[in-house]
């Protein structure tokens, strides 16, 4: 394995979020989870040609964001956020 600075390891940790974030924000995820899908998400995917270094990132963030999506279009994704924000600091919005 190669060895990453820390900033690599910084860079590299701001992908998966990145395309989560994009994926799962509302104004973008009715255009990405539907039968016919445009996700703005994807042209990260292009960094990996740009350096191999973000292969895994990548495929992390694509998991979570295709699983985020799957329940986003059964229960919504505000309800996730409450859950979360629930479950970590005890509030009850």
């Amino acid at each position: 394995m190669k060895n990453y600075s820390v900033r690599d390891m910084a860079q590299i940790a701001l992908v998966a979020p990145s395309m989560l974030f994009l994926t799962i924000t509302p104004p973008l995820n009715a255009i990405g989870s539907n039968e016919i899908q445009f996700r703005v998400s994807e042209m990260l995917n292009f960094m990996a040609f740009y350096n191999r270094k973000y292969i895994l990132s990548l495929t992390i963030g694509c998991m979570i964001s295709n699983f985020l999506s799957f329940w986003d279009n059964r229960c919504g994704c505000w309800w996730w956020i409450y859950l979360g924000l629930r479950h970590t600091w005890g509030l009850s919005i």
